[in-house]
């Protein structure tokens, strides 16, 4: 739309920041994997990484998940490039923003990877909590504790109104530990993961309090 400054971006991003980032985002069968494989090692040096979004779309892998991760690992080996591959969650484990497990992947695959990060929205796991509350609220069942519950969890909702929540599920290496959750702020206009650790999320504002004694000058409190 002739927006000086989003072209400018778009070419720093593209120039800058990603100078070796190749994307494909056609369907693809092996043979075209490959060809794109040559064709991106010619022009910009063996890739350091592969992304494949996402398993169930690999075509002439086979017709089940296991034979598609199968597939895709010997693809990885074969040109001994790290492979990133995203596999969706089945309905029942990943409703509602449910915490992933080492079986959450939709028709298995698991057994493949050799490391599994799960990656969730946990406001969703926080709505569906806050509406059977409501719910039980709505038949006269709810108890003081259920409202204070209530309270809680609405808290929460704020906070993780923009977060993706991720865990490591399957690590292969050896001595190593799996990690629980890691909550991250996904920052507006960019889509970057911020970690959040004990902050509030920036879009939560913070009510700010003037306060004056007769001897000091006012003070901003947050």
């Amino acid at each position: 739309m002739g927006d000086t400054r989003a072209v400018n971006i778009l070419k720093h991003t593209a120039k800058e920041m990603f100078p070796n980032l190749a994307v494909f985002d056609q369907p693809m069968t092996l043979s075209d994997m490959e060809r794109a494989m040559g064709e991106t090692s010619e022009m910009l040096g063996k890739p350091c990484v592969m992304v494949f979004d996402y398993l169930e779309l690999l075509q002439g892998g086979g017709e089940d998940v296991p034979s598609k991760a199968n597939t895709i690992k010997a693809f990885g080996k074969r040109h001994h490039v790290p492979l990133i591959v995203l596999h969706q969650s089945s309905r029942s484990s990943g409703a509602d923003g449910r915490k992933m497990t080492i079986s959450s992947g939709a028709y298995g695959g698991e057994q493949q990877a050799s490391h599994i990060i799960g990656v969730r929205r946990k406001k969703f796991e926080i709505q569906s909590q806050i509406q059977e509350i409501q719910e039980k609220l709505a038949k006269g069942t709810a108890t003081e504790r259920l409202l204070e519950r209530l309270d809680s969890l609405r808290y929460d909702e704020r906070i993780h109104e923009n977060t993706v929540t991720m865990n490591l599920v399957k690590c292969k290496r050896p001595a190593s530990a799996l990690l629980d959750d890691m909550d991250y702020e996904i920052e507006q206009g960019t889509g970057r993961l911020i970690p959040l650790g004990s902050e509030l999320p920036s879009y939560i504002h913070r009510p700010n309090v003037s306060v004056e004694t007769e001897s000091y000058e006012p003070v901003e409190m947050w």
